[in-house]
């Protein structure tokens, strides 16, 4: 069905929902990355600073006799010290524990290992992490003239320092969410700021729209003057028999709040055909002659193909494609026998379906040159003969609920 292209899905139609996850999708991700890498950064620079100390005591034994030697006494009274070893400066063993980490096999043997040991041969500190056992930190002993002596190697308990970094770690991780749920707020605020000021265009410009469809509809009535409120009275009647159905399981979501009201606005131009009808013909007193009644029932035709011209012109959806559907097939009946298509059953669409029971329900209530009004009740029970001939079954159930709001409508609007 051609109104069927403006239905819109309310969890994707909701903008507002949809941008929010998005922005916190976004912030969320940039956060844990941004967390990641600080703390992976953070993790080596305290152990590096950590290590530098190492370094730095070193310097208090530089140019002494056998420096190395008197490194490792200094460093024998640190208790998380676990074992020490010594190289001369072109990597020869002097010291080392004959077992462990520091005895040459493990993680000093392996390539990262050895491109440790080379680096420090240079002059750098140098870091090999021992899984299960802790950290090996190799120093070089240097000369007044900062040449390399020897190099001193330690494997430290790391669990203190470890715990450390972690408490670190924590306070980095906590404080980088809070700048998060801050830059998370932040960018809501800014999209929620521009999005209330674009829905109050977006309303504006709706009502504008709505009040341009009137004034359209109303060119039709200056012509046919059968009856004064006809099109206030449709409107009504059609957003009476939308909100019922909206309360039915099989409707419910079809007719979602913007396709209703696009009904409900398109209403009043289901006769906007009749301005390309003859006066001779619109304004006759009496009924048609069978050729004038298929000139008359040409109003569908140019109704709809002046609306669809319209909405044409525009790129996307709008509310002139129902607008169009309706001028164009409410004349249509349940069983195959309307105008102008011989539309049967569900492919007829859904707003022309209850504009045509609105738009019978006043022609009934209505004096016309032709016919009496008939009475609320009179019309009711023609409708629902009409149920599965002329009207949606489900249509006219739903009419059966809101009948007397049908009622109200009429007597209420009523301006003869």
């Amino acid at each position: 069905m051609k109104d069927r292209i403006h239905i819109r899905n309310n969890a994707k139609g909701n903008i507002l929902v949809r941008y929010s996850l998005l922005i916190a999708a976004a912030v969320a991700v940039t956060t844990i990355v941004t967390g990641v890498i600080l703390v992976s950064v953070l993790e080596n620079h305290y152990i590096r600073l950590h290590a530098s100390l190492y370094a730095e005591l070193s310097s208090t034994v530089r140019g002494e006799k056998n420096s190395s030697e008197a490194f490792i006494a200094i460093l024998s009274r640190f208790p998380h010290v676990r074992s020490t070893a010594i190289w001369t400066a072109s990597g020869a063993s002097v010291m080392a524990p004959e077992t462990g980490p520091l005895s040459g096999v493990g993680p000093l043997s392996r390539t990262a290992g050895k491109n440790a040991m080379n680096g420090a041969l240079k002059g750098k500190l140098e870091i090999v992490p021992a899984p299960n056992e802790g950290l090996i930190i190799l120093i070089p002993i240097l000369t007044h003239e900062g040449a390399v002596e020897g190099i001193v190697g330690l494997l430290e308990d790391d669990t203190e320092l470890r715990k450390d970094i972690q408490f670190v770690q924590l306070t980095v991780a906590a404080t980088v969410m809070s700048v998060g749920v801050l830059l998370y707020a932040l960018l809501f605020g800014i999209f929620l700021k521009a999005y209330q000021e674009q829905k109050k265009a977006a309303d504006r410009l709706r009502k504008t729209f709505d009040v341009i469809v009137f004034a359209m509809s109303s060119l039709s009535g200056l012509r046919d003057q059968e009856t004064g409120g006809h099109l206030e009275r449709t409107q009504a009647y059609t957003e009476a028999l939308l909100n019922g159905l909206r309360r039915s399981a099989k409707f419910r979501k079809t007719l979602d709040k913007d396709y209703i009201k696009d009904i409900i606005t398109s209403a009043p131009l289901h006769d906007i055909g009749k301005v390309g009808i003859a006066d001779s013909i619109l304004l006759k007193k009496g009924k048609l002659e069978p050729g004038e009644l298929e000139s008359m029932r040409q109003h569908t035709v140019l109704g709809g193909d002046l609306l669809a011209k319209a909405a044409n012109k525009l790129p996307f959806p709008s509310s002139l494609t129902v607008a169009e559907s309706i001028a164009r097939h409410h004349h249509e009946r349940w069983d195959g026998s309307g105008y102008p298509d011989g539309l049967a059953g569900e492919s007829i669409p859904l707003a022309a379906r209850v504009v045509s029971l609105a738009d019978v329900y006043d022609a009934l209530r209505s004096t016309r040159p032709y016919k009496k009004a008939y009475s609320h009740e009179d019309a009711v029970r023609i409708i629902r003969e009409g149920r599965g001939t002329q009207f949606d079954p489900d249509l006219v159930d739903v009419f059966a609920n809101v009948e007397s709001r049908f009622a109200e409508i009429f007597d209420t609007l009523k301006f003869d």
